[in-house]
């Protein structure tokens, strides 16, 4: 027997954070956005692409490709990676799928390890 699961898209379910890295000269920190979506199993995995289309240099926009979301569906998590020459790169980040804005995140944790 199989079972679908419906779950509406939560924005509570995004979330983006830096690493910073004393490490690596070049690199001042990671950026991480992980979030999740709903998916056909059937379509490849979805990922993000980012995209230079905002007028406000500090909002990161990123597209969600590959796969077709759905009200009912697999629970998938999905994550994009940058690495940051300062802290204060962005204030904002906005997350599409097609036209639709699936969440818009103004808060990005800072995790010093």
């Amino acid at each position: 027997m199989t079972y679908h699961t419906t779950i509406e898209q939560d924005i509570d379910l995004w979330e983006a954070w830096i690493e910073l890295d004393y490490e690596d000269k070049k690199c001042f920190g990671t950026l991480y956005v992980m979030g999740e979506i709903l998916i056909d199993k059937n379509q490849p995995h979805p990922f993000f692409v980012k995209c230079d289309e905002e007028t406000d240099s500090r909002t990161l926009v990123l597209r969600l490709q590959g796969n077709n979301t759905t009200s009912v569906g697999r629970a998938e998590e999905v994550m994009y990676s940058e690495c940051l020459g300062n802290i204060d790169k962005y204030s904002s980040i906005k997350i599409y799928r097609d036209n639709e804005l699936l969440t818009q995140i103004h808060e990005i944790e800072i995790v010093v390890s």
